[in-house]
């Protein structure tokens, strides 16, 4: 029977026989004309990941042309054997000459383009040795698409390497998309690389997820300069190796293909396949079952529903009542038991006066409360005002600065929690579900698009009849601001006293509320997991803005996301920085904070 295992680094495709993994990985940076500083690093690096996690690696350095063909037939060889698993890394200046790609050897002698099928090694040879071995999985890696350094002796020199035909059962990561120049990069490893091996140390990863996440965070740490190109069958080698039948691997093939070949198929199996039996048992009767919020009831219950946390309660006048939060991943049974509670003692009723005036409401007071009682979010009301938005030293669309007036509001004082979401959606998306402090569900929900938060708020509304929505941007800068604080991050100078970033974060999200507030209450506003806003993203949009309660809502490609994260450097946790994705993205550092609209004049009316 053909398993389906994910490993630390990749999720191989494999039978049930454990599978051998071989990698060729090589590095040239040794040029005479255009020397690069990184890819010697770059390949040291990856290869010892790639050790760690199992594989046998030949590792070559600053190769010439005699030494890669040498290297790349023995692993050619070394992949025509059942059971394999290969990956090929290069780092180095790759060249693209008439659709075809090069790998550039050491001492290569180029004068022009007739020059490069001599001195080069053609890209296609990999693939080539990987498609005739017939292995299980092959993986191509190119951080191989620096400048071109012959580019004044070539009649046509084009940037960036072309995209190939991918065989069956393989996958091509480009560190830059064809035309596109990728970065040697400043630091001890490319921009690629450093991001690449950020990925590989993340346990539990898809090979999907890998390159798409390091596609995501190359995009955004190099201001969008550096798309990432990905070439795959991996849905099809994907089906290929897994077990059709069971639940968790079905569930799996739906998150990372949900118009997929087989997921019509596999979303009919979900509704009896993918639900448990929770049966729940009280130790009396007439009592009353709340699960999640919704009332099923008395006990005695036997329940179909969707794994994961859900919350119990079981009560009855008299009685202590009995809560219980679950992780159903199987049939279960919960047994509440319930104690008595002695009476209150007796009212002196002659003593009670006859009429008691009731208090005025009181008026809603900057930074003031108010828990939304079904989910347990928390909301900071954001008095109406102006303030300055933009920065006239930040990005050029973040300019010019100009003044923007909103009506006030109540603010989720922290990101949505993956608990909070979990009891609105019964799932829960996010990756960091188990990085010791956020076994309890208190860390940032992740991997939500702007339509998955549509969905939630959409269910948030149903269930509360409150008015929720994302904040626009005006109103996500004006709270990070605290009502127009000039300070550059929420609410400090210097980003580590209130924000979760990679200079700090350990590369991984934080429970929420553990750094420090700004001026209004509201935590982490810069950093730990990037933020969806109401706007669609346009680069002038502030050379046109409404004075009053503005949102640039004119239609586009792309939504705007505010906040920075723990995957960022600290400049993108400024207040004023902007960031724009497409709304069906789910990257693993953005999440959201939610938003009250209706006008409330007295903190009585919710309930505070």
């Amino acid at each position: 029977m053909k398993t389906l295992i994910v490993l630390a680094l990749l999720m191989m495709y494999t039978t049930a026989i454990a599978e051998k993994r071989i990698a060729l990985v090589i590095g040239n940076a040794t040029y005479k004309t255009a020397p690069l500083k990184n890819p010697v690093n770059d390949a040291s690096s990856i290869a010892r990941a790639l050790s760690q996690l199992g594989f046998k690696v030949t590792t070559k350095l600053n190769a010439n042309k005699r030494t890669m063909k040498t290297a790349i037939s023995q692993f050619g060889k070394a992949l025509a054997q059942p059971n394999t698993v290969g990956l090929f890394y290069f780092a180095g200046h790759g060249i693209q000459v008439k659709n075809r790609n090069y790998l550039i050897p050491i001492h290569a002698v180029i004068d022009g383009e007739a020059d490069v099928e001599f001195e080069g090694i053609d890209a296609g040879r990999i693939l080539g040795q990987m498609d005739n071995a017939g292995n299980n999985l092959n993986l191509v890696i190119l951080d191989a698409c620096r400048d071109n350094p012959f580019g004044g002796s070539f009649r046509s020199a084009k940037r960036g390497l072309a995209r190939v035909n991918v065989p069956k059962g393989s996958m091509i990561l480009y560190a830059a998309s064809p035309g596109e120049r990728a970065a040697d990069g400043t630091g001890k490893n490319s921009i690629f690389t450093k991001n690449l091996l950020n990925k590989l140390k993340q346990p539990g990863l898809t090979v999907d997820q890998v390159f798409k996440q390091t596609a995501s965070a190359v995009y955004i740490d190099t201001a969008k300069k550096q798309p990432v190109l990905i070439s795959s069958n991996a849905e099809d080698t994907f089906i290929q190796y897994m077990d059709q039948d069971d639940p968790s691997q079905m569930r799996l093939y739906l998150q990372q293909y949900p118009a997929g070949k087989l997921s019509a198929l596999f979303k009919l199996k979900s509704k009896e396949i993918l639900e448990y039996t929770l049966t729940v048992r009280s130790n009396v009767n007439d009592d009353k079952v709340t699960i999640d919020g919704k009332n099923y009831g008395s006990t005695g219950l036997d329940l179909k529903l969707k794994p994961g946390e859900h919350t119990i309660k079981i009560e009855k006048k008299g009685y202590k009542p009995f809560e219980k939060t679950i992780q159903l991943a199987s049939n279960q049974t919960v047994r509440g038991i319930l104690t008595e509670v002695s009476e209150p003692p007796q009212t002196n009723w002659e003593s009670t006066p006859l009429a008691v005036k009731p208090k005025p409401k009181s008026i809603v007071q900057k930074g003031q409360t108010w828990t939304e009682p079904t989910t347990g979010m928390k909301f900071v009301w954001v008095p109406k005002g102006c303030f300055n938005m933009g920065s006239s030293s930040g990005e050029s669309d973040e300019k010019p600065v100009h003044e923007v007036c909103v009506d006030g509001y109540w603010m989720g004082q922290t990101e949505v929690t993956q608990g909070q979401w979990q009891k609105m959606m019964g799932s829960n998306p996010a990756y960091f579900k188990e990085n010791g402090e956020c076994t309890s569900a208190l860390c940032p929900v992740e991997q939500v698009s702007w339509s998955d938060s549509q969905d939630f708020i959409d269910k948030l509304k149903d269930r509360t009849g409150k008015n929720f929505r994302l904040p626009t941007e005006a109103e996500w800068e004006y709270a990070c601001r605290a009502g127009g604080d000039t300070k550059k991050y929420a609410g400090a100078y210097s980003p580590d006293s209130v924000a979760w970033y990679d200079g700090n974060s350990g590369e991984k999200t934080h429970r929420v509320a553990t750094k420090k507030a700004n001026a209004l209450g509201l935590y982490d506003m810069s950093g730990n997991v990037w933020e969806w806003t109401q706007d669609w993203y346009k680069g002038s949009a502030y050379s046109s803005h409404a004075r009053n309660n503005h949102i640039y809502d004119a239609g586009g490609q792309r939504r705007v996301l505010r906040g920075g994260s723990w995957a960022g450097s600290a400049g993108y946790t400024r207040c004023a920085r902007r960031l724009d994705l497409f709304p069906g993205i789910r990257p693993v550092d953005t999440g959201l904070r939610l938003l009250i609209t209706k006008a409330v004049q007295h903190f009585g009316q919710y309930g505070g």
